[in-house]
């Protein structure tokens, strides 16, 4: 805390100075005269008290001096100390607006990207109902039940288009607040997998599962892991027309991860398209080439799951051989979970 004081350093030594000189002056000629026997001595006692004057003034203006300089010192210290440390505050505040500032731009970019993107998505089976409905007007009955089908089918995409736009929005306002439990990976993959080998089976698909007893629980949410890997077999029998499509459970000691694999005989992806493959409404170019539906937003939500779980994901993918998908997820007992 700084000294406040009554009067300013130069105002107090010239008191100081004037009060000291005042005593000085008054009482000490009476006092030589009193004690010298003759003026010969009276004079050297007052060359004596001259001496000593100077001799004292300058040792208490050196004090007084010394006293100011020091109290003055250690006053511009803490200035600079304050300074510093009010520059340092402001600094990290404008670096904490500036980054809000960049995470607010980016929320807006995404979020106008994405109302274009649905937009853009609904207009297409809004486009279609409305054709049919007008052509089911036109037609003859007999040929309703076509026109009845298409439209059955385009309910069902836009249903599940609402469906993935909703579930990528709980996704992301769930990050930071999600509840994890250790969850066995075998029996979630060998649920879905008991899904979907009808519909593969149906398609002319060979549907295997392979596991392994060693593998450690990962912490995480049963029911997003299940989506994961639906999603990912969905895609795997969606897009392969003959062969097999091969799920794989297995621990890597080497990375410490759980490893999560779907392999698939299909059409596979091209080279220039595998970076793009986990943007929401991203569809590769022989998808819609070959007409096969599909929201596009399947494969985000893969992605946005396995980042809520501390995961990494790859693909591995060759036009006209397949795909590979390799989800690697942290057990649960290690420092990553």
């Amino acid at each position: 805390m700084m000294k406040k004081f009554l009067f300013p350093p130069p105002l107090r030594l010239v008191i100081i100075y004037a009060a000291v000189s005042t005593i000085w002056i008054l009482f000490s000629d009476q006092a030589l005269a009193l004690l010298a026997q003759d003026a010969g001595q009276l004079t050297q006692m007052q060359s004596v008290k001259g001496l000593f004057f100077v001799v004292a003034t300058s040792l208490l203006f050196y004090l007084l001096f010394n006293h100011d300089w020091h109290t003055l010192k250690r006053q511009n210290e803490e200035l600079e100390a304050l300074k510093t440390d009010l520059e340092r505050r402001v600094m990290q505040r404008t670096a904490e607006l500036e980054a809000a500032n960049i995470q607010l731009r980016e929320l807006d970019v995404i979020k106008s990207a994405l109302i274009e993107n649905l937009s853009h998505e609904l207009r297409n089976p809004i486009s279609s109902l409305s054709l049919r409905l007008e052509l089911m007007e036109r037609v003859e009955p007999d040929r309703q039940e076509e026109y009845r089908a298409g439209l059955k089918e385009q309910v069902f995409l836009l249903r599940e288009l609402v469906e993935d736009v909703m579930d990528m929005s709980r996704l992301q306002d769930s990050r930071g607040r999600l509840e994890f439990s250790p969850v066995d990976l075998n029996a979630v993959a060998q649920e879905v997998v008991n899904i979907y080998r009808p519909i593969a089976q149906a398609s002319g698909l060979e549907l295997e599962f392979e596991s392994r007893a060693d593998v450690p629980p990962v912490l995480g949410r049963r029911n997003h892991l299940a989506r994961m890997l639906s999603n990912l077999l969905a895609n795997a029998v969606k897009y392969t027309h003959s062969g097999q499509v091969r799920v794989q459970v297995a621990f890597d000691a080497a990375r410490q991860r759980t490893l999560v694999q779907v392999e698939d005989s299909g059409i596979g992806i091209e080279a220039e398209e595998v970076a793009r493959l986990f943007d929401r409404f991203y569809r590769g170019q022989k998808a819609r080439e070959m007409n096969i539906p599909g929201t596009g937003l399947g494969l985000a939500i893969v992605k946005e799951i396995v980042d809520l779980h501390q995961g990494e994901i790859e693909v591995d993918s060759y036009p006209g051989r397949g795909s590979l998908f390799k989800v690697w997820l942290p057990p649960a007992g290690s420092p990553a979970a």
